[in-house]
């Protein structure tokens, strides 16, 4: 049911299914429950659009919130792959409202002193994302431009491709088989 939801929503956005997979998979494996990894995906996609981002930036971002999690706590790096993935958002500030009131100086001493673990800091980045309005339904905004129809038809074109191939290959298969 999830990997239908994955492709669904990939299918509504101007990211391909693997990228779109790619995140859904990396929430999983960081311990994100299944019902809440479709929503923390199309936050993800939705920062990602408003910044005029890339699936290259979902993949990074999933990255950095990877490594996050397994270090345990946010460093300064992580946090500045987040700024540079989603240029158009300050990171910091979000972050900051939701953990320290809205005091970015605190903030950063907090992610200096290691006190900012990865339950804070993707609680934190999820739930200020979903609160910034002007996100809620980028990615669908941009899949409904140029750019974004014209990576939904090449999408479309590579699952045609696939399926023509899957039903190729079984005949195939016996036919080479039964000339051994």
């Amino acid at each position: 049911a999830l990997l239908e939801e994955v492709r669904a929503f990939a299918k509504a956005t101007p990211f391909d299914l693997v990228g779109v997979a790619d995140l859904a998979t990396g929430f999983l494996a960081i311990g994100t429950a299944a019902e809440d990894v479709i929503p923390s995906v199309r936050t993800i996609a939705d920062a990602v659009a408003f910044s005029g981002g890339t699936v290259d930036n979902l993949s990074r971002i999933q990255r950095a919130i990877g490594q996050v999690v397994s270090i345990g706590k946010l460093q300064g790096d992580e946090l500045n792959q987040l700024a540079e993935n989603l240029p158009a958002l300050n990171i910091r500030q979000i972050l900051a409202d939701q953990l320290t009131g809205g005091n970015v100086a605190q903030l950063v001493e907090m992610q200096e002193a290691g006190e900012i673990t990865s339950d804070l800091f993707v609680t934190g980045l999820i739930t200020g994302l979903q609160q910034d309005e002007r996100l809620v339904g980028a990615s669908q905004d941009l899949a409904d431009t140029l750019g974004g129809r014209v990576a939904n038809l090449e999408e479309s074109f590579a699952d045609f491709g696939a399926s023509l191939i899957g039903s190729i290959s079984d005949p195939l298969k016996i036919a080479v088989s039964g000339a051994q």
